[in-house]
């Protein structure tokens, strides 16, 4: 049957139900770290808590695989609504825009980049294929089973970009790809967000990437439970 009439597999729900859990996390912890500093951002609070309640309510009645994208589309389209709050009004940034050429939305898909590349070598490390998708369509050439794997530590690379404009100014080329100094900034960013460890995890961040290849081969090959990582702060 089409892929759209297929119902999700519980472990590829749960890792876009997870990643949203994990970029509200990210603006809870911005946005505690802007109120600490004086900023009237409170109310941002009150509204994750009650997306947080809506969506959690919503995610019962996700069915199938294009339930779970429309679900996913439209949680994630509020929580970067709210993001835009938190980033410095000096860039611009009005959301996610994959095309996007300003500072903050080059260098979130610069640091996708690097979390896409660390996924496909894990997910090859454990013995999947990284072409086969799931929630992504298959294409050739296309590494479908990283897309759809990466989603719940994309919050991770959220948390870095932020940091990094917030700490630094983010520049573009007339072309709209990153400056070179931005391009360190951001990398040093990703990489301190890849060596952190929490107290809910086994591994760093990176480890986790890692282990959770290697369980989610043991889902596939012994239906052995698949628990999605969550990426956390406090």
């Amino acid at each position: 049957p089409p892929r759209s009439t297929l119902s999700p597999s519980s472990a590829a729900s749960d890792v876009y139900k997870r990643q949203l859990l994990g970029l509200a996390n990210v603006i809870r912890y911005l946005t505690y770290k802007d109120v600490e500093k004086g900023r009237s951002v409170r109310w941002i609070l009150e509204e994750i808590n009650e997306i947080e309640k809506l969506r959690k309510a919503e995610a019962g009645s996700v069915g199938d695989v294009e339930g779970l994208r429309l679900y996913e589309a439209k949680w994630s389209k509020k929580l970067w609504e709210l993001l835009v709050a938190l980033v410095p009004d000096e860039y611009g940034f009005t959301g996610r825009d994959p095309r996007g050429k300003d500072p903050v939305n080059s260098a979130i898909s610069y640091a996708y980049a690097i979390i896409y590349g660390l996924c496909t070598h894990a997910l090859i490390a454990s013995g999947l294929d990284p072409y086969v998708g799931i929630i992504h369509s298959e294409r050739a050439g296309r590494t479908s089973l990283t897309y759809d794997f990466s989603e719940m530590f994309k919050p991770m690379a959220v948390h870095a970009v932020v940091v990094a404009s917030r700490n630094a100014k983010l520049g573009v080329d007339g072309a709209g790809y990153l400056t070179k100094k931005s391009l360190e900034v951001v990398t040093r960013s990703m990489y301190r967000v890849l060596k952190r460890k929490h107290r809910s995890w086994r591994y760093t961040a990176r480890g986790e990437i890692y282990a959770k290849a290697w369980e989610l081969r043991q889902n596939v090959e012994k239906g052995l439970r698949f628990k999605p990582f969550i990426y956390a702060i406090k």
